[in-house]
C-alpha cells in the first residue's frame, strides 16, 4: 500500500494516505516519515468518523477471511479497491461497489480512476452503501438452511419448525 500510495502522490499531491490498523508507534513514526497519515489500534469509538473522512477505503490485505472493514467502508458509501483474495469477491462486486483486482499495477490503475472521477466515486459508493445492506445474519441463517437442506437431500416440507417454551 505504501508504494501504491507513493506512485499515485507522483501524479496528484493531492490525495493522501490514511493508514489504520494495528500497529506500535515505531509504525506511526515510519509512516510518518513516508508523508502517510497513521492511526495504529484505533478504538472502535473513531472508526466511524474514519470512515467518514475517506473517499476511498482500499486494502492490500493478500489473506482475509470475511474481511468485515469493507464492508463497514460500504455502508459509509465509500467505493474500495482490493485484491480478488478470499471474501473480498463476495463483499466487493468489481465495477459497481468498487475494484476486485489481480495485481498491483490493476489495483494503481483502479484507484487512479476513483481519485480523477467524483461522479464514478459517488456512484460506486451509493452502490456501496445499498450492497451493504443486503449483508444480514438473517440471509446467512437462511443460505446455511438451505445450503444443510440440499447436502441433506431435503425438500422445505420435510422439514417443520418446532417451537420452543423456556419455562423459568
Amino acid at each position: 500500500l505504501i508504494s501504491i500510495y507513493e506512485e499515485i502522490y507522483k501524479k496528484n499531491k493531492k490525495v493522501r494516505l490514511l493508514a489504520v490498523g494495528y500497529g506500535s508507534k515505531n509504525d506511526e513514526e515510519l509512516l510518518k516519515n513516508r508523508g502517510i497519515l497513521s492511526i495504529s489500534n484505533a478504538p472502535e469509538e473513531i472508526m466511524s468518523l474514519i470512515f467518514e473522512s475517506c473517499d476511498i477505503y482500499t486494502t492490500c490485505s493478500r489473506w482475509e477471511g470475511f474481511d468485515l472493514p469493507v464492508a463497514e467502508a460500504h455502508s459509509f458509501g465509500k467505493p474500495s479497491v482490493c485484491y480478488d483474495i478470499g471474501a473480498h469477491p463476495e463483499i466487493s462486486r468489481d465495477g459497481l461497489t468498487g475494484f476486485v483486482v489481480k495485481n498491483k499495477d490493476e489495483f494503481l490503475e483502479k484507484l487512479e480512476i476513483l481519485i480523477s472521477d467524483p461522479q464514478k466515486r459517488k456512484e460506486m459508493g451509493q452502490n456501496a452503501k445499498d450492497f451493504s445492506k443486503e449483508f444480514k445474519w438473517e440471509n446467512s441463517v437462511n443460505q446455511y438452511n438451505k445450503l444443510i437442506k440440499k447436502m441433506l437431500g431435503l425438500k422445505d416440507e420435510d422439514v417443520r419448525p418446532v417451537s420452543l417454551t423456556i419455562k423459568h
